[in-house]
Order: C-alpha cells, then structure tokens, then sequence
C-alpha cells in the first residue's frame, strides 16, 4: 500500500503539468484570429471569396530602347462597400505577369497579409 502510494505521489507532478500544458496550449488556440485564404498561388480569387473580391493585372512597357522596362501591376479589390483596393503590387522593371509573384507590395490594407501571390485576411475585414 505504501509503495503505491509513493508512487501516485511521484505522478502527481507529471500529471500536473501535462493538464497545465494542455490548458496553455487550449488558451492560445481559443485566442488567435481566424485567416481566410482569398487567392492562390497565381494570384487569382479562390471559388470561397469569389463573390466578395476580384483580383486583376495589367503588363505594360515604360521607356523604350535601349532598355525598355516592363511593369506589372496586379491589385486585389473588394466586390462589396466601396469597391476599393485592398492589395496592390508592382513587379518592375523587368516585370512578370501576373505581377505577384516577386512584385513588391505598394499598398496593403489593415487586416490583410501577402506572401508571394497568397492574401490572406482576418475575420475581423474579411467580407467587411
């Protein structure tokens, strides 16, 4: 009996910490924001945000020769409220269609993020 109670005692602490861990690691899940993906890998609008944003590019040449340089502009934009920007990129001066891929960022809205040709969006502006 009092060796099994020994070692229910040695296990408490191990148990203890198990829970807490667990408890820490419920808490910062519960905390984070939900992200919405809204485009892929090319830069165009997933099917599930398709009503809510558009996404669109134009290649253009500046300059002439001897050099002329290519400039790519690709913008993501909301299809609801004020219809306005929320992503805009310009790949330059030697431009690659769609223009996000290594284009850089000119102007992104609050709440959104941008790797590559991926946005992202957070609950809080998603469809807002």
């Amino acid at each position: 009996m009092f060796s099994t109670l020994q070692r229910v005692t040695r296990r408490i602490p191990k148990i203890a910490a198990g829970l807490l861990g667990t408890f820490l690691m419920s808490a910062s899940v519960s905390n984070a924001q939900s992200v919405f993906q809204i485009t892929d890998i090319n830069g165009n609008v997933i099917p599930a945000a398709a009503g809510l944003y558009y996404s669109s590019y134009f290649c253009y040449n500046a300059g002439g020769p001897p050099m002329p340089a290519q400039i790519c502009i690709w913008t993501l934009r909301k299809l609801y409220g004020d219809f306005s920007a929320v992503v805009v990129v310009a790949d330059q001066p030697h431009g690659n269609a769609p223009g996000c891929v290594n284009g850089g960022t000119q102007m992104i809205s609050s709440g959104y993020t941008r790797s590559s040709c991926f946005v992202y969006a957070t609950a809080a502006v998603y469809g807002h």
